[in-house]
């Protein structure tokens, strides 16, 4: 990729108290039954190689500043270096970011319902899905 390193080293994660409301869970149970329904190949980013990623595919990136961004591509390789070239608008001011998870999925509009559902999870599940705890 270009000589970008994606990966960084783990940033500290203060984890918040596990009390969730019912629209968490309720979002947090629509995001599993999704996951069951269609056959995915999901990783975390640390057994992932961006380039083996086909297809349309949900990501989650690690910003400098500890915060998640969640999106959505046709072409990952291509999205990343986006990103660390400080061409996508969030990520910009949060340079560099690290690829902690991605998830392959059937087509577009799969890959826009899946980023919405995990877009509504929390931020601590949000670090269990990318297998962080």
């Amino acid at each position: 990729m270009q000589g970008k390193d994606f990966a960084s080293p783990p940033i500290s994660v203060a984890v918040a108290s596990g009390r969730t409301s019912a629209h968490q869970r309720d979002a947090c149970a629509s995001a599993a039954s999704e996951s069951a329904d269609v056959e995915k190949t999901a990783a975390p980013a640390s057994s992932l190689d961006p380039s083996q990623v086909l297809g349309w595919c949900v990501y989650i990136l690690r910003c400098q500043d500890g915060t998640l961004y969640t999106g959505c591509s046709s072409a990952l390789s291509r999205r990343l270096v986006a990103h660390a070239k400080g061409s996508a608008k969030y990520t910009r001011s949060r340079l560099p970011v690290s690829l902690l998870y991605a998830e392959s999925v059937r087509d577009h509009s799969e890959a826009l319902r899946r980023e919405a559902a995990i877009k509504k999870l929390t931020r601590v599940q949000k670090l269990r899905l990318c297998g962080i705890t």
